[in-house]
């Protein structure tokens, strides 16, 4: 049996919660032991588990706190834990020490976003975190990444060297049937509006990166020449407020709908005609590989790796916008709602490019491999492989990490 330890900072309702969920609701559990840990604290994303697993909270506090690396080296022994998987910026330098302390066998670190956090790039606090990171990536086991814009991102500002980097894509559950006619129904009389409409909606977070206020920027004006068009988000964030006074002040807000986050998205996905993302920035968007597994044809601004997986040669299934552009936006959401073929072509590609390149199971089953390949190794006495590359001893490293988390944190 092996075990996994998945430390990410809490677990709130976001994408790194809903993958790491959903690799343990598929792994086999005859061979697998997952536990999570929180740096911080537990939350409502727990629930996304489909059987009750252990979930610890080293309830790290803010600013400097090295004892919760200490904190989270005894629950690493507690629990006997063969692989760690930190998650970006926020549990690497906490997991790098405390995997040393705890004499645990592997690590796997996922980057999946930004890149060492939010910080502007090339100052002060840049180059101390850059340092860190490049120091705690250089005694991983195995770096992945779901995306190849985050893996260049990785290259650029740390040094690592890509061709050791594993892209492992987002895998999302194959929808159950449903009946779009019926579930779009519900919707929109649930939304108070005429049968008419042309529902374009989108999820995540409402927060900055995700471009929220350019979407409603494009359907002020694209309203000029779809009058029935509707904007449906779904989904909670800081921006809610900013957001619904921005379609107010527009005097659109009988046409922009924050439906707040639901326990079922896939009734609102189920209903949409359209999926819209407008991210500023993305790694690789798994809302969006969401949308394409219900079929639905899209428009996505060109970022991250949008145009992988939307414009993969033979299996088109959507539109490219220029990022920071509701005029792009609106162009072409008026053409693809203009062409019902287009729309019916893109929306078959969806669900096979889905099938082929971005299924759940096709996630699940890498990721075992990659564990079953790290463990499996040691039996062969080819454990800790990447210890035996130079690196910054514990102590060193930990002045850093004091620094790193609390100067520049």
């Amino acid at each position: 049996m092996i075990s996994i330890g998945y430390v990410v900072h809490g677990m709130q309702p976001g994408g790194i919660e809903r993958s790491i969920t959903r690799i343990i609701n598929g792994l086999d559990k005859s061979h697998f032991r997952p536990v999570i840990i929180c740096i911080d604290r537990s939350g409502p994303a727990v629930d996304w588990l489909h059987e009750k697993h252990p979930v610890i909270e080293v309830k790290k506090r803010s600013g400097n706190d090295l004892a919760s690396v200490f904190r989270l080296a005894r629950y690493l022994r507690q629990y006997r834990i063969d692989v760690l998987q930190s998650h970006n910026w926020g549990t690497l330098v906490e997991a790098t020490l405390a995997r040393r302390l705890s004499r645990t066998a592997f690590h796997v670190h996922a980057e999946r976003g930004t890149v060492m956090g939010m910080v502007d790039k090339g100052g002060f606090r840049y180059r101390l975190r850059s340092m860190a990171m490049s120091a705690s990536l250089r005694s991983v086991d195995q770096l992945i990444s779901n995306a190849h814009a985050v893996a260049q991102r990785v290259h650029d500002r740390c040094g690592y060297p890509l061709n050791e980097i594993q892209i492992i894509p987002n895998g999302v559950p194959e929808p159950e049937s449903f009946d779009h006619v019926a579930i779009r129904g519900k919707m929109i009389s649930k939304l108070g509006i005429p049968n008419e409409s042309i529902l374009v909606g989108s999820v995540g977070r409402l927060v900055s990166v995700k471009g929220f206020d350019l979407a409603i920027e494009a359907m002020e004006k694209l309203l000029h020449a779809m009058p029935h068009a509707h904007l449906v988000l779904i989904g909670d964030g800081p921006e809610k407020d900013r957001l619904s006074s921005m379609a107010h002040k527009c005097g659109i807000e009988d046409h922009v709908h924050l439906v707040g986050a639901s326990s079922n998205v896939n009734e609102w996905l189920g209903a949409l005609d359209i999926y819209l993302n407008s991210s500023r920035s993305e790694g690789m968007s798994q809302s969006l590989i969401e949308a394409m597994a219900f079929g639905l044809p899209v428009v996505a601004t060109n970022v991250g790796d949008n145009s992988r997986l939307i414009r993969r040669p033979g299996m088109e299934c959507g539109l490219l916008c220029e990022p920071e552009s509701a005029d792009s936006i609106v162009e072409q959401l008026t053409l693809l709602a203009s062409q019902q073929s287009v729309q019916s072509k893109f929306a078959a590609a969806a669900v096979d490019c889905h099938s082929q390149f971005y299924s759940e199971r096709t996630l699940i089953e890498t990721m075992e491999t990659l564990y079953g390949r790290l463990v499996g190794d040691s039996f062969l006495g080819k454990s800790g492989a990447r210890q035996s590359v130079p690196t910054l001893s514990l102590l060193a490293l930990s002045v850093l990490a004091e620094t790193a988390l609390t100067v520049i944190s």
